[in-house]
């Protein structure tokens, strides 16, 4: 709804101060409720009691001054001269005087005409008690205070006692009106109280309830769902939806800033994704790697094999044909020793049976000599070419030595390359490579 919606972007001092708003117009209300209501109880008091306090003053004032008006009879008929009597008949009009004002008084505080009526004949019952009164005097004037005492007795008793009930049920009716007034305060008191206690509980009871339901449905609930979707993206599940990011409030910042914290571990799983693809990706490429230098390693570390394997070869070829040629060396020399031996053997029978071959016997010596030191010449280089075809044989023992420590090395590079082709990733199991065999020497 556009008010809902509207009420849920404003801020939470805001929301908040709705309720203290109504709050304080609630607490106005009972003190103007109240106001209003003291006032009427105070008026209505007063009016009350002010019409009652006047009836009654009124009353009251009616009987002092009927009393006083009886004490100046009484005083009229026991007086010794004319002048204190006189005086006392002075003083009794006045009294009556006053009691008829006082009547007048009392008829003027009420607004029933019955009640006025009764008021008034009163004063009729006053005149009376006047006439006798003025008969008492005027017999205690003439000094006839015996015939003063039986009238006043007589004929002014009754009188007086008539006005007492009259006067008495004017008190009575006042004290009933004071007491009506009194209930009637009472009840307009608890009729006041009951409104206040009505607008106080209804004025409350809305206020609370309104802030209730702005922290319910405005502030707790969208906590409470905060709470859950940031439990969830805590947990790791980045799907859940936030909700109430579009509201301008507290609860609004917080729904975008969890927001963000969302997106932010997006990227961070989509980074973590990318990082563990690369990560992937180089292992297989060092796999690669590590297997195509392996590949490289055994077809180097191969073809130096075979290099060496051919020219170990080559050297054993060769020592053996300069074996063969120092052998045939050395025949050859035997035989011009032998050749020599049986020349020299030849060269005696001559010399023994032929003086004038002497000379060319001399020549055949020098170029026989010749010869011999060819021979020895030739059966030291024999020697020589042994010790050489010997050292040749020596080397050849050593290079097929090398040739089978570079066989060895070879067998265990092959193995190290199986074993780090193993180690760098499950790959298909490939065909060990057969070692090299071992050169013919």
């Amino acid at each position: 709804m556009p008010l809902h919606r509207w009420f849920s972007n404003r801020k939470l001092l805001h929301k908040i101060l709705v309720p203290v708003l109504v709050l304080l117009i609630v607490i106005a209300s009972l003190v103007w409720t109240a106001r209003s209501a003291i006032s009427d109880l105070t008026s209505s008091t007063a009016r009350i009691t002010e019409l009652v306090a006047d009836r009654l003053g009124a009353t009251i004032a009616v009987q002092s001054a009927l009393g006083d008006a009886m004490d100046t009879e009484a005083n009229a008929i026991v007086a010794s001269s004319r002048e204190a009597i006189d005086a006392a008949n002075t003083q009794l009009t006045a009294n009556i005087a006053k009691a008829l004002s006082a009547i007048d008084t009392l008829a003027a505080a009420y607004d029933d005409p019955a009640e006025r009526e009764s008021i008034q004949a009163i004063k009729s019952i006053v005149g009376e008690y006047e006439r006798v009164a003025q008969t008492t005097v005027q017999l205690a004037r003439g000094f006839d205070t015996d015939g003063a005492i039986r009238v006043s007795i007589d004929v002014g008793r009754p009188v007086r006692q008539k006005l007492t009930a009259a006067l008495g049920e004017r008190v009575e009716q006042g004290m009933a009106e004071t007491r009506e007034a009194e209930k009637r305060a009472t009840a307009l008191s608890q009729q006041v109280m009951t409104r206040l206690y009505t607008v106080a509980g209804a004025g409350l009871l809305f206020a609370f309830g309104l802030l209730g339901s702005i922290l319910l449905f405005f502030v707790v609930r969208p906590l409470h769902r905060l709470t859950s979707e940031m439990t969830s993206i805590a947990a790791g599940d980045l799907t859940v939806s936030i909700q109430g990011t579009e509201r301008t409030d507290e609860v609004g910042l917080l729904a975008r800033a969890l927001q963000v914290f969302k997106s932010n571990g997006l990227d961070m799983r989509r980074l973590q994704e990318e990082s563990d693809a690369q990560k992937r990706q180089m292992e297989a490429d060092r796999r690669s790697a590590m297997l195509a230098l392996a590949d490289q390693f055994d077809a180097n570390v191969q073809g130096v094999v075979q290099a060496v394997s051919q020219a170990a070869r080559q050297l054993q070829s060769n020592a053996q044909t300069m074996t063969g040629a120092a052998e045939t060396t050395t025949e050859q020399a035997s035989s011009v020793a032998a050749a020599t031996e049986q020349a020299s053997a030849n060269v005696a029978t001559v010399a023994a049976a032929s003086e004038q071959l002497g000379s060319s016997i001399g020549e055949i010596g020098r170029q026989v000599n010749g010869a011999a030191t060819v021979a020895r010449d030739a059966v030291a280089e024999g020697e020589r070419t042994n010790a050489l075809v010997e050292r040749l044989a020596s080397a050849a023992q050593k290079i097929g030595d090398v040739v089978n420590l570079i066989q060895n090395i070879a067998s265990q590079t092959n193995l190290l390359a199986l074993n780090a082709t193993i180690e760098a990733a499950p790959a298909p199991a490939r065909p060990a490579r057969a070692s090299p065999s071992s050169p013919t020497r």
